[in-house]
């Protein structure tokens, strides 16, 4: 009931909807009220939205803070989209640690970060940047990707192989 009347309420106007509901037809018994509610329900959102969105492009935009890389470039390029929107402000911030699931998993070499890292700095909570480091964890998402690109071309493959048997 409540999607026929949302499709109502996209293919009849307002006054049409008002006057079924005078009505109060037994061939539209709630449609209509459902319908100008949903109407109602959504203008209130669209107004809320746009004031919460303006409020937000005030304070600078969206920032983005990644806490670990994923093992997709693919979802971390999205979080990055999220920050600037079509010339929207905002920025996108990853911080990653040595201790990060992905670099274990992928055998990073972490003694060639960690003497890096010393040599650049003795303060452990000074953050690193460089575009060697940028070209480290770009070859890492890429091995990761690899692997498991493999994984899924193997399952097709037993998949193929098992329709064969079958």
């Amino acid at each position: 009931m409540i999607s026929e009347s949302v499709e109502m309420s996209q293919s009849k106007d307002l006054e049409e909807l008002q006057r079924l509901i005078d009505e109060q037809s037994e061939m539209y018994p709630l449609g209509p009220t459902i319908a100008l509610t949903y109407l109602s329900v959504l203008k209130d959102c669209e107004v809320h939205c746009f004031n919460e969105g303006s409020e937000v492009k005030k304070l600078g935009g969206l920032h983005v803070i990644g806490t670990s890389l994923h093992e997709s470039r693919r979802i971390d390029n999205q979080l990055r989209g999220r920050a600037g929107r079509q010339g929207d402000p905002g920025s996108t911030r990853f911080m990653v640690s040595l201790q990060d699931e992905m670099f274990q998993k992928f055998n990073f070499d972490t003694e060639w970060a960690v003497k890096l890292i010393s040599k650049i700095t003795d303060d452990e909570d000074t953050p690193i940047e460089g575009d060697v480091i940028l070209k480290q964890l770009l070859a890492l998402q890429i091995n990761a990707e690899k692997y498991f690109f493999g994984i899924r071309k193997s399952l097709v493959e037993f998949d193929e192989v098992l329709e064969v048997c079958v």
